[in-house]
């Protein structure tokens, strides 16, 4: 199943779940968070933080009737917690992302890879490493320190983050560049289905 760069741009918008604090311009975006945030990102935060996120979520991408994500993550354990997207448009699958957080030396780190239906790598370079930069009781924030490049899609996110409001529901804003240079902004709204114990 092959799929445009723009729904792949999408997907990667979708799972790069942002705060909304951080509005990028094309030419002055960041590409690499600051290294005292970084170090009191590290000092502060393990895998084992977001057990709140264990569970399955139901999406709806905001203004867009077409679109629905379902996301499920398991318990954080040994350090590693796994999740997988699956994104919808009118109903047929578009695709999968498998989700990890993990402990690293840096600090927590998140990333994610994109998958047709028979597990066909979407992106056949990837270079990713979102490192988380901030964190309070209501949200999670990272940054991806890999330098943007128009040629890898796994650059184009540039924050990403989950802002919880409550325990059953979060808003996900991500901030990406499109390959053009084009800063770009997109909102789910999920809802939480299911949880793991």
């Amino acid at each position: 199943m092959r799929r445009s760069s723009a729904a792949l741009a999408l997907a990667l918008a979708i799972a790069g779940i942002v705060t909304g604090v951080n509005h990028l311009s094309a030419q002055g975006a960041s590409t690499a968070p600051a290294a005292a945030t970084m170090a009191r990102a590290t000092a502060l935060h393990h895998t084992a933080d977001f057990a709140w996120l264990a569970g399955s979520w139901d999406g709806r991408l905001v203004g867009v009737d077409n679109i629905v994500t379902e996301l499920t993550f398991q318990p954080p354990k040994g350090g590693l917690m796994s999740g997988v997207m699956r994104l919808y448009q009118d109903g047929k699958p578009i695709l999968l992302e498998l989700i990890s957080h993990i402990d690293a030396p840096a600090g927590v780190e998140l990333r994610f890879r994109h998958f047709d239906g028979a597990l066909s790598a979407m992106e056949s370079t990837f270079k990713q490493t979102m490192l988380i930069t901030k964190s309070s009781d209501s949200s999670d924030t990272f940054e991806n320190t890999v330098p943007f490049d128009k040629y890898l899609v796994s650059t184009q996110p540039r924050v990403s983050s989950w802002t919880r409001r409550g325990q059953n529901e979060m808003v996900a804003h991500s901030d990406i560049i499109e390959a053009s240079g084009k800063p770009n902004t997109i909102e789910v709204l999920y809802h939480r289905t299911t949880t793991h114990q």
